[in-house]
């Protein structure tokens, strides 16, 4: 049985449902970089400069990072 009503019309209303004409998709696995995998932080200086040759991962974006730095240490005081 298909009904071709919005999902808030079919509230309240029960179905019975047949098992064999369930179709069950596989859902692919998505894999997810963390954060934590390659940037150990935004290459700032306590003054929010960026640090020359620092080696945690960022690159460019200066900037952005410099508000993220801003943004963090608001939220440290």
């Amino acid at each position: 049985m298909y009904l071709n009503l919005p999902l808030f019309a079919l509230i309240g209303m029960s179905f019975a449902v047949d098992p064999s004409q369930i179709i069950v998709n596989e859902v692919p696995k998505i894999e997810r970089i963390g954060v934590h995998s390659h940037i150990s932080g935004l290459g700032l200086d306590e003054k929010l400069e960026p640090i020359k040759n620092d080696n945690q991962g960022m690159v460019g974006q200066i900037k952005a990072r410099k508000a993220a730095g801003l943004i963090v240490k608001m939220i440290k005081v």
